[in-house]
């Protein structure tokens, strides 16, 4: 969750920051602020501004989110079925990422380079909100406790002098 935060934060200081540059009223939001250069905006000073959220955004990412779906492959798959389940969330996790890399050109072109990346911080801001409201806690339990949370309740009785065999 607050790696998202932290994610949300720093996308939304990227869009911001193209926003006010890419803006035509950017002389009328400070036209009582003389430029030290004649004949510049003022910006040039505040280069700094994206290259710090975007570092700050790929350590926030680095993380958490970049390595949860390998960290939570030990605490959500069942034993027997973890091999299996672990390739296919890798899998959902590198897709994920190529859609992001593979839309934002049209996204760009649609939204503009501001509007993109605040689309991005408002991902973020949801996953926040998502992790928050609808993920249970897991530290300080075991692994059986983990599996008994996850587990669905079965909707029919077995026998006790009934074979039951584990799926393959």
């Amino acid at each position: 969750m607050l790696s998202a935060g932290f994610m949300s934060l720093s996308l939304g200081g990227l869009a911001s920051y193209l926003y006010v540059k890419h803006a035509r009223t950017w002389d009328e939001v400070f036209e009582h602020d003389e430029p030290v250069v004649p004949g510049t905006t003022g910006m040039e000073h505040l280069g700094w501004i994206p290259l710090m959220c975007l570092m700050a955004f790929i350590v926030a990412y680095s993380l958490g989110f970049g390595a949860v779906p390998h960290l939570l492959m030990g605490e959500l798959f069942p034993l027997e079925y973890r091999h299996k389940l672990s390739t296919i969330s890798a899998s959902f996790n590198l897709c994920c990422a190529f859609l992001v890399v593979r839309t934002f050109t049209p996204m760009n072109e649609a939204l503009g380079v501001a509007g993109v990346y605040a689309l991005y911080a408002a991902c973020c801001l949801a996953a926040v909100l998502f992790v928050a409201l609808l993920l249970p806690e897991t530290k300080g339990r075991t692994l059986e406790e983990i599996s008994h949370m996850f587990s669905r309740p079965s909707k029919r009785r077995v026998p006790n002098d009934e074979k039951c065999e584990p799926l393959n």
